[in-house]
């Protein structure tokens, strides 16, 4: 994963958790490594995308879909939209924010559900 595009202490925030701070961008790299190694034929999806230059503000959408190793073979799948806003002076990534249109406790629901073979 290229980081180059983020501020080191770009805020991450989606609808569990939100982080930021002096090596945000290097811990959400690790976060999204290791959820990688879980994740088996993962599809996204981009359904929309949108710049706004006068608010510095990158929405992209999207429908993300995987099975999880896991011994029951879970999905794991969401669709939503990520703003990414931009710093004026650095022109770096200061905020990566998912708002999903999926409900979150569904989506975590389903990660309990096994998947038929």
């Amino acid at each position: 994963m290229d980081t180059s595009l983020w501020a080191p202490n770009c805020t991450f925030a989606d609808p569990f958790n939100s982080f930021g701070g002096e090596g945000s961008t290097a811990r959400f790299k690790v976060n999204a490594d290791n959820l990688g190694k879980f994740v088996i034929n993962p599809t996204l999806k981009v359904t929309s995308f949108e710049a706004d230059e006068s608010k510095r503000i990158v929405t992209v959408g999207w429908i993300f879909s995987s099975q999880l190793k896991l011994p029951w073979r879970p999905t794991l799948a969401a669709a939503g939209e990520t703003l990414h806003i931009i710093d004026n002076s650095s022109g770096l990534i200061t905020r990566y924010e998912e708002r999903w249109k999926s409900n979150p406790w569904d989506v975590i629901k389903r990660l309990f559900v096994p998947n038929p073979a």
